[in-house]
């Protein structure tokens, strides 16, 4: 069965948090994440529900993971994979 996975913080406490986080770090804590919900593999994109054109920065999972800013792109990533189109 599909799960959805958020995490919610305050905006400041994001922007220390990803302004010093690699992505290493982040992929980590995401797998930990993804561990605790049993999450066997997640698909990460920049898209947002109304598939505009220009996502607004809440919507760019993709460009946090990876640090990839291109507008096209998606992460898949598993317990002990990680992949980038």
């Amino acid at each position: 069965a599909a799960k959805n996975l958020e995490i919610s913080l305050e905006p400041e406490a994001l922007a220390v948090i990803t302004s010093v986080m690699q992505v290493e770090d982040k992929l980590s804590s995401l797998r930990a994440a993804m561990t605790a919900e049993s999450i066997d593999a997640l698909i990460i994109s920049n898209a947002d529900p109304h598939s505009n054109e220009y996502v607004a920065e809440h919507w760019r999972c993709r460009e946090w993971l990876s640090d990839m800013k291109g507008s096209m792109g998606t992460v898949v990533a598993t317990a002990d994979w990680c992949g980038l189109w």
